[in-house]
């Protein structure tokens, strides 16, 4: 008798061996598994149940360590080293907005004095012209319409 299955696999090894148990059984048939659709009589079904419970001790052992794990988590400490993240990522947000809106005031500043001096060097232009105008009595209908069309 050979006994097939995964190598390093006891689960398909025991699988693979209490059903080959099961088929040799020569005893009535009293119950069917719904787990695996296997026919068992009424030994081989408690040695089933068994089987099947104690693969799930492991399991139970894992919820038990998780639990206990999970018993001893600190959720205060967690919380607060997260919120140390967050606060920390808040202060950065707000550093970079405020950079962002300095330089956008300073462009401000820069262009609404480079403008106003723009503005005051052809008003001064204006002026030379107007007085020199003025000064020597010789305006035009033309010069008038011209500086009015600069100033409008």
């Amino acid at each position: 008798m050979t006994v097939t299955g995964h190598v390093g696999s006891s689960h398909s090894f025991f699988a693979s061996f209490e059903h080959y148990i099961y088929e040799t059984c020569k005893c009535k048939s009293r119950a069917l598994c719904h787990c695996c659709n296997t026919n068992l009589c009424a030994g081989h079904l408690k040695v089933h149940v068994d089987l099947i419970n104690s693969r799930m001790n492991p399991h139970a052992d894992e919820i038990n360590i998780l639990d206990n794990q999970l018993s001893l988590l600190n959720v205060d400490d967690v919380i607060g080293k997260c919120r140390q993240k967050l606060d920390k990522w808040h202060h950065e947000c707000h550093a970079t907005v405020d950079r962002f809106y300095e330089g956008k005031c300073q462009e401000l500043q820069e262009r609404s004095v480079e403008k106003v001096g723009e503005k005051r060097k052809k008003i001064q232009q204006l002026k030379l012209k107007t007085n020199e105008l003025m000064r020597e009595q010789e305006a035009t209908h033309d010069d008038i319409c011209s500086l009015k069309a600069t100033i409008y």
